[in-house]
């Protein structure tokens, strides 16, 4: 049989697609997806005429389910199957004018969107695209409206009646030019006016940051498990030739032999507690990577065993991470981690070796005739989250991820919801904080980011950018939360900069210019240089200052460039203690006590400043 790519059907000039009989001559010689085997032979895994179409795997990100990459033609309703294949196969090749190629699961999204507007048409009694009305949309827009989520029982999102809506202008734009064109559905607005989302897409942050002890318990719980990954890798090793030399045992003496040697190691509970303690491991390398990289869930799923590598830049030794991302488009991306981020994926790998294993062997004695088990078990094969279900080798689902992490913290009884992208944006303001130099924890994890960012940039031009926007992003909103912060008139401040502060709130016709304090923060803060110096903030662009560090934690207490505030209270209480305890302390000679004195000196005048009573024992409360 001679076949026709789907491609060069569309592109060809006499294939107009406007006369039924032609396309349906065609039709079976229209190749949707096909794979090719070694020897270099196509094997085609989809027709035109097919009723389930399958994509090809490279239009989704690696751990897509496998039930759906697929578009299933029999459940729209007859007479617009033919139409429907031929929108679904412009829209899956070139998308919409204007726009790039869509991904896989967008194909999905749009049959499933446009096969609820088909179904909505046939209990209507509508047999063609022609017919279709304004009147008809109109009341369509109001039948999706009162509708209901099937999951929560709440009536649609914007974000999802954008999504029905869109579609249907897609399938207006598409249909042109075929034997079945639409007329506009909605001339004179848009998806976006219907949807609710009027003036473009909202871009407000809405996924919650993960609070900072929430974050530092289940991180130090991973961390934990981490460091005792290697005895209890070691144990499962040696539970494996266990096994391998009494293959011709019945399995319940083999368990027996198991369970014994658990028990004179300490491990009680048998064989389900300590597979459930490799299971936490598992659970603690996704826990530490998306912690200390910041990757989306898909990019996770796509890294392999061959992800982590090292560079040297000014003897500073550099721990990066490649893998994929598909959402923005970029392909192959590096990620700047840190040590442990290696230690995690490096655990990971010992720990699903024996999955690796395993799926090796079964592609070696495959038939090789079988090309599309094949490919697709090759896909697979340096995945890192390699798992098997029901004997079928998949990479980790998103979904699975979630609930793995969610079980984690459920164990240990930490009270929050996780879902993968809050790491992402807790992730962004972690390292916000650390150019700041103004972060509290995991702060070992993220002392690169205390780096310019133009010069982290510019190590690895293979990074994610998208990434290094969402930490601009948290830095400039970090940024004008502090000066927001200055500008409240019951906001207490002192140091060298406060009296230029106080004198510029209290000209009240300043703020009275913008429509809101915010808006003056912004303006200000794009203005100022602010840098956290653990006691204060300073506004000098400097770089070399020791103010806040080391035997200097109070010079800041004297600059003219430092700001401090109401949040730096505690800090600066417990160096007036340390002061009036070192106060006591004989043998520091002459210039010891000077510097004692001095520093106790700049403390008082802080606190004092910040409303603070001093009795020369110990700051107390506010006054």
């Amino acid at each position: 049989m001679s076949t026709l790519s789907a491609t060069d059907f569309l592109e060809h000039p006499l294939k107009k697609i406007s006369s039924i009989n032609e396309l349906l001559s065609a039709s079976n010689s229209i190749v949707i997806n096909s794979t090719q085997g070694k020897d270099g032979i196509n094997q085609i895994i989809s027709l035109f005429k097919d009723d389930i179409w399958r994509l090809p795997d490279n239009l989704f990100v690696q751990n897509h389910p496998e039930h759906m990459k697929v578009l299933n033609f029999k459940r729209v309703p007859k007479q617009f199957q033919l139409i429907s294949k031929v929108t679904c196969l412009k829209y899956y090749l070139n998308g919409r004018e204007g726009s790039i190629r869509p991904r896989g699961s967008t194909t999905v999204s749009f049959l499933k969107n446009t096969q609820l507007f088909f179904n909505y048409l046939n209990k209507l009694r509508v047999n063609s695209l022609m017919d279709v009305t304004e009147l008809m949309c109109s009341n369509y827009v109001h039948v999706c409206r009162q509708g209901v989520n099937s999951i929560t029982g709440k009536n649609h999102s914007n974000k999802t009646l954008k999504g029905k809506f869109s579609s249907i202008e897609a399938l207006f734009e598409l249909s042109q030019g075929t034997f079945s064109p639409m007329r506009a559905p909605w001339p004179g607005t848009s998806s976006f006016y219907l949807s609710g989302i009027q003036g473009g897409i909202n871009k407000t942050a809405s996924t919650q940051i993960i609070p900072d002890k929430v974050l530092a318990e289940i991180f130090s719980l991973a961390v934990t498990h981490l460091n005792d990954a290697d005895s209890l890798l070691t144990i499962r090793d040696e539970i494996d030739q266990i096994r391998i030399q009494n293959l011709t045992l019945v399995d319940s003496v083999i368990c027996d032999k198991v369970s014994r040697f658990l028990i004179s190691l300490g491990h009680k509970g048998g064989l389900r507690a300590f597979n459930q303690k490799l299971s936490l491991i598992l659970d603690s390398c996704l826990i530490t990577i998306l912690v200390t990289s910041g990757i989306r869930v898909h990019e996770l799923a796509s890294l392999t065993i061959n992800s982590v590598y090292t560079t040297l830049h000014n003897e500073e030794t550099y721990y990066w991470m490649k893998g994929r991302s598909d959402k923005t488009h970029e392909g192959n991306t590096d990620w700047l981690v840190t040590a442990i981020t290696h230690q995690a994926i490096k655990i990971a790998i010992r720990l699903l070796s024996p999955l690796h294993t395993e799926l090796n062997q079964l592609i070696k004695t495959m038939d090789t005739h079988n090309v599309v088990q094949i490919n697709k078990l090759q896909r697979q094969k340096n995945i890192l989250l390699l798992n098997k279900k029901n004997k079928q080798f998949h990479t980790l689902s998103s979904p699975a991820i979630r609930n793995r992490i969610n079980k984690f913290a459920q164990f240990y009884g930490i009270d929050w919801h996780f879902t993968p992208h809050q790491f992402r944006r807790t992730f962004a303001v972690y390292a916000a904080q650390s150019a700041f130099g103004d972060l509290r924890y995991l702060r070992e994890h993220f002392k690169h980011w205390s780096l310019d960012m133009t010069a982290l940039y510019a190590l690895n031009e293979q990074q994610d950018t998208e990434l290094y926007d969402d930490i601009m992003i948290a830095i400039k909103s970090n940024k004008v939360s502090i000066v927001e912060h200055w500008l409240e008139e019951d906001t207490l401040i002192t140091g060298g900069m406060s009296e230029q502060i106080i004198s510029f709130r209290n000209k009240h016709q300043n703020v009275r210019t913008y429509e809101s304090r915010k808006k003056l923060a912004e303006n200000i803060s794009e203005q100022i240089h602010i840098r956290a110096t653990s006691v204060a903030w300073c506004t000098a662009d400097l770089k070399g200052c020791l103010g806040g560090t080391g035997f200097e934690k109070t010079r800041c207490g004297k600059c003219c460039n430092a700001v401090i505030d109401d949040r730096k209270i505690t800090i600066w209480q417990e160096i007036y203690k340390q002061q009036l305890e070192l106060r006591n302390i004989s043998d520091i000679g002459p210039s010891g006590k000077e510097r004692i004195e001095r520093d106790i000196q700049r403390c008082e005048q802080v606190l004092k400043g910040l409303g603070i009573q001093i009795n020369n024992e110990e700051a107390t409360s506010y006054e």
